[in-house]
């Protein structure tokens, strides 16, 4: 299941990326989710939460380079 994810975002951004990025851009997707339903009451869906991730990669990106 964490391939196919990781084929989803690498395709949404045109790039490869590590497991570690990966996990790592997940779980500050996890925070952002979990800070949405707490402030908003609203949940997020599969789309948003991958668009999450990416935000969180490009972020990580910017901050390694």
């Amino acid at each position: 299941m964490l391939t196919n994810f990781k084929g989803v975002i690498e395709r949404k951004l045109e790039r490869t990326i590590s497991n570690a990025d990966l996990l790592t851009a997940i779980e500050l997707a996890k925070s952002d989710v979990v800070m949405n339903d707490l402030i908003w009451g609203k949940g997020v869906t599969a789309e948003q939460f991958e668009d999450v991730v990416i935000r969180c990669l490009q972020t990580l990106g910017r901050c390694v380079g």
